[in-house]
C-alpha cells in the first residue's frame, strides 16, 4: 500500500460502474488519494498535468474521438502523467510506445500488477 495526502487520480472516459470500481480499488491501494471522474474533453485540460490520467481505452463521455491511446499520447507530450486502462495488452503495449506509463487491466484491479502500476507511476512525481 503506498500512502500520499497529496495524490491526486484522475479517471478519464470510463462508465459510471467503471469510476466505481477504480476508486474503491485504487483508494484502497493509495491511502489519501483523492479521485475524480472527468468524462470530456474540457474537463481532462482543466485537470492540468498535476495528477496522474487514468485513461480508458475506449472514451466513454463528450470526447472528439474514442481513442483513449490517442488521449494518453497528447497528456503525455503536454507534461502529464497518463496511463491506459485496458485488458488488451497490444493497447496496453501501443499506449507505452507513444508515451505512456505502464498501465493495467479492469480484470486487474486489486491485483499486484496494478498496485505495482500505481505505485511507479505516483512515485516519479
Amino acid at each position: 500500500m503506498t500512502e500520499s495526502n497529496d495524490v491526486r487520480v484522475i479517471l478519464v472516459g470510463h462508465c459510471r460502474p467503471d469510476q466505481f470500481m477504480l476508486k474503491s480499488a485504487i483508494e484502497s491501494l493509495v491511502t489519501g488519494a483523492a479521485v475524480v471522474s472527468v468524462n470530456d474533453a474540457a474537463s481532462v485540460d482543466a485537470q492540468g498535468t498535476g495528477g496522474l490520467f487514468l485513461v480508458n481505452r475506449v472514451l466513454d463521455g463528450d470526447f472528439a474521438s474514442t481513442d483513449g491511446i490517442a488521449l494518453v499520447e497528447r497528456l503525455a507530450a503536454g507534461g502529464g502523467r497518463a496511463m491506459l486502462i485496458s485488458n488488451l495488452s497490444e493497447a496496453l503495449a501501443e499506449s507505452e510506445s507513444r508515451g505512456g506509463l505502464p498501465g493495467f487491466g479492469k480484470s486487474e484491479l486489486r491485483s499486484e500488477r496494478m498496485q505495482r502500476a500505481l505505485e511507479n507511476a505516483l512515485s516519479a512525481t
